[in-house]
């Protein structure tokens, strides 16, 4: 007999119209399709950011509808533009490709012209260059708050290589 195993309930960190409002992502994509991506971001990017105290901190804060103080400010500030750029890169470079029992498929619409995959780089790339320069931000204004988390060796920093740029020659 298998066993099901109950994965933990994963809290994304964004509003539902935090992506479209702040990219130039439909609004009327459906949030289920976009939640992988936000996922990546958030343990690819956030943690690492972030720090895993602080990351928990602020995690269960926002599922508790409890953000307050300095935590509130670095969430509006930096955190959900950070989660915003960084999901739009990953949804981006991830978006025409479906992945099936027949191989990996790409997505045409009808009636409809596609980029090519060149030009899909340089937009997702613009996405991880606004997410990097937002996390170079919070890296360099960080010590105005205070936040304990801030301190920890867990935080992270600005070595820590999370953000990076791809360049289009």
């Amino acid at each position: 007999m298998k066993k099901i195993i109950m994965a933990k309930e994963i809290i994304y960190l964004l509003n539902q119209n935090d992506l479209p409002r702040l990219t130039s992502i439909s609004g009327n994509i459906d949030i289920d399709y976009i939640k992988p991506y936000v996922k990546m971001a958030q343990d690819s990017n956030l943690k690492t950011i972030l720090g895993e105290q602080l990351y928990k901190k602020i995690e269960n804060d926002f599922e508790s509808d409890s953000l307050a103080g300095d935590y509130l400010t670095i969430y509006d500030e930096y955190i959900v533009d950070m989660l915003v750029y960084y999901s739009a890169y990953y949804l981006i470079s991830f978006h025409n490709y479906k992945i099936s029992n027949n191989g990996i498929l790409k997505a045409s619409p009808e009636n409809q012209e596609t980029i090519d995959n060149l030009d899909i780089e340089k937009i997702a790339s613009k996405y991880l260059q606004l997410g990097a320069s937002v996390e170079l931000r919070f890296n360099q204004e960080k010590h105005k708050y205070n936040i304990p988390e801030l301190q920890s060796k867990n935080c992270g920093d600005a070595n820590s290589g999370s953000y990076q740029m791809n360049w289009f020659l």
